[in-house]
């Protein structure tokens, strides 16, 4: 089982992203509005969401596979081009 982790920061990143999908030109004021309406967009989702990821065991159910995946690349990596410097995961 993965510790219970607080997944508002992540939500706030998802917010602003899918907020500026709608806003062509960026003022400072359209900055702070993102700002404000994604924290307030993850305040209200984060309990939810929380809670799915009890239901499913407290964590993200692909966490294990991209750790898994990463590791392999990072073999990969190394044999391809051991010159390039240390790839880490």
């Amino acid at each position: 089982m993965w510790p219970v982790v607080d997944y508002r920061p992540h939500l706030v990143v998802l917010a602003k992203k899918n907020l500026c999908l709608f806003v062509m030109n960026v003022t400072p004021d359209i900055v702070t509005l993102y700002r404000r309406t994604a924290q307030w967009i993850a305040k209200r989702r984060t309990p939810k969401v929380m809670e799915q990821y009890r239901e499913i065991g407290g964590g993200s159910p692909i966490h294990k596979w991209t750790e898994v995946q990463g590791a392999e690349m990072v073999k990969i990596l190394d044999n391809i081009s051991p010159a390039t410097g240390f790839f880490f995961f």
